[in-house]
């Protein structure tokens, strides 16, 4: 489990297989195409608000490739996707 620790809008996941994001235990994304392609959830947190999240992935063959992506309203350009950074994640054992 990570948390996230900044605003999410919009979480993306970007995978060449099937990719599943939950977040605070409601699955947002839902991902079952084994083709590369995109998927978005909808869901709104207030800034510096922690949630715990999970992601799942399938790796089929060949290269893996699954990103993770958000819009965060509070950042220069919001409504831009940009991968999550990786201090706006900490793990929880």
């Amino acid at each position: 489990m990570r948390r996230i620790a900044t605003a999410i809008e919009l979480p993306t996941i970007n995978s060449d297989n099937v990719a599943r994001l939950w977040i605070d235990g409601v699955k947002v994304i839902d991902k079952t195409s084994t083709t590369p392609g995109s998927a978005t959830g909808k869901v709104q947190l207030a800034a510096h608000q922690s949630a715990s999240i999970k992601v799942e992935y399938l790796h089929g063959t060949g290269a893996a490739s699954m990103h993770l992506l958000w819009s965060n309203p509070a950042a220069k350009s919001p409504g831009v996707l940009k991968i999550v950074p990786s201090d706006s994640l900490v793990t929880s054992i």
